[in-house]
């Protein structure tokens, strides 16, 4: 059966943070306080009209967006089948002999019986445990770890699958093993980052692609020498147009593309304002303008830099 995905679902990577004594980025997960953040903006989510959730083992915050869904459900709010759940299997799950223990800790945290949809984070396998970012990396092909996502999607845990920050050759190495077809990819794509010879690939060959940082990465939010699409002149200008703010448009260029958009935030006003994006439509001269902005993949913030001599490292092509 065809799985229907949200167009717009609420990113909930949260982590990210500046150190201020090196001025570089460093991920650093969830806190308690960051994650009772989530639970809320969920929950504002859910009652502005959001139903797609995007959610990670990574991410360290499952538990509370899970209870999130559980208090929504409950008040009548939100049925389950209402709701789309996405989770991804962390590079240290890779093993045929892993895989579904992956998809269980995620099912657990998130008080689920099935997933909606699960993805291959990165298509690089660390060694094997809890350990978020070990010290070596695993050598098991992700063609293995998409078998075994296979044979959860049999088991009826997940209803359908995909994978997450996968190259051309990288997806088209799945299409062409798989049994069962990758849902989407989800990838790094905004009006300065716009992967167009991966999002044309996967059009042609109809895998659906998600969109996060959608309206910049750590870019848009910490300040950069390659500015933020936020506070691009010409995206201001069509707001101005339009009558919507920056983030607006930047998210409906997307969605006119045919991607779907997973913004991230916690205050309530930019959760409602991201939302609201259906009641105009971007006009050709202006859409032309927005594609005008790419930067290419100078402009990539998930580089995974620290794992780059990985042999199944996605980024040394789009």
């Amino acid at each position: 059966m065809a799985q229907r995905v949200p167009v717009i679902g609420l990113g909930t990577y949260l982590v990210r943070r500046m150190n201020r004594c090196s001025g570089r980025l460093q991920l650093q997960y969830s806190t308690l306080a960051e994650a009772t953040k989530v639970c809320a903006a969920v929950k504002y989510a859910i009652d502005v009209g959001y139903r797609h959730f995007d959610c990670a083992y990574l991410y360290g915050n499952e538990k509370e967006i899970g209870q999130a869904n559980a208090a929504k459900i409950s008040e009548g709010i939100v049925t389950r089948e209402e709701l789309f759940v996405t989770s991804k299997l962390w590079n240290t799950f890779h093993s045929r002999a892993k895989v579904a223990e992956g998809v269980a800790i995620s099912l657990k945290r998130l008080s689920l019986d099935y997933l909606d949809l699960f993805l291959i984070h990165f298509p690089m396998g660390y060694k094997e445990g809890r350990s978020s970012h070990p010290g070596s990396y695993s050598d098991v092909d992700y063609l293995e770890t998409w078998k075994a996502l296979e044979d959860v999607v049999d088991s009826g845990k997940v209803r359908a699958i995909g994978i997450s920050n996968f190259n051309v050759p990288q997806t088209k190495r799945i299409l062409d093993h798989c049994r069962i077809r990758p849902l989407c990819n989800q990838i790094e794509v905004n009006v300065y980052l716009q992967n167009r010879a991966l999002v044309d690939f996967c059009a042609k060959n109809h895998v659906a692609v998600v969109a996060y940082a959608p309206l910049g990465g750590e870019y848009a939010e910490v300040g950069s020498d390659l500015g933020s699409p936020l506070a691009d002149p010409v995206v201001h200008e069509t707001a101005q147009k339009y009558g919507k703010t920056p983030a607006q448009i930047l998210i409906k260029f997307l969605l006119q593309q045919n991607l779907i958009a997973v913004p991230k935030s916690v205050t309530k006003s930019r959760i409602k304002q991201n939302f609201d994006v259906f009641d105009f439509t971007l006009e050709e001269p202006d859409m032309s303008c927005l594609r005008a902005l790419d930067k290419g993949q100078m402009y990539r913030s998930t580089a995974m830099l620290n794992v780059c001599d990985h042999k199944y490292y996605p980024f040394h092509a789009e």
